[in-house]
């Protein structure tokens, strides 16, 4: 995974969210991150996409574990969550998880 790759993916996620669930953009979209290799920039990359189609983001600082993101989207009432995540493995594919609610 790339940059350029998390911008597409974030901006048609955003966009489908926005179209689909209502309320949308008021209710915002929760992103967080492990501590993994470049995390730290593809949450960057998809809070500013989101925040550039008008939709309120919840940037979720520093690491976190995945499961405190579903908390969040539900604590918060966002209409969705993106968890940006570097797997590790001998490829060390990277991958994005979106977790739509």
């Amino acid at each position: 995974m790339n940059r350029a790759l998390v911008i597409r993916v974030t901006h048609g996620l955003v966009r489908r969210v926005i179209e689909t669930i209502p309320r949308a953009s008021e209710r915002g979209i929760a992103i967080g991150r492990d501590g993994r290799n470049l995390s730290d920039v593809f949450q960057i990359d998809a809070a500013a996409v989101a925040a550039s189609l008008g939709m309120r983001v919840h940037f979720m600082e520093g690491a976190n574990p995945t499961p405190l993101l579903a908390f969040a989207v539900t604590r918060l009432g966002a209409a969705a969550g993106i968890m940006i995540f570097v797997k590790n493995s001998a490829a060390l594919s990277r991958k994005t998880a979106a977790t739509l609610r």
